[in-house]
């Protein structure tokens, strides 16, 4: 089942106009990855915050609940 926070990711991704492999190349993770979590799965430890970073989020928020992207 895909949550809200996956399903953000999915739309964040595309609207950077990017396909799996370029969004992964851009996060610094392998087209597997960027399918794991937009398929259930969480980044880990450090990466969750690189990957928040990167795409502008309060990582806590978005994780944890009602996220905002930040300016």
């Amino acid at each position: 089942m895909v949550s809200t926070k996956n399903q953000t990711l999915i739309e964040l991704r595309k609207s950077l106009e990017m396909n799996q492999e370029e969004f992964g190349n851009y996060l610094g993770v392998a087209k597997s990855t960027v399918s794991y979590w937009e398929n259930g799965g969480t980044p880990s430890g450090k990466r969750i915050v690189d990957v928040s970073r990167k795409l502008g989020l309060n990582f806590g928020k978005y994780f944890f609940g009602n996220h905002v992207q930040e300016s």
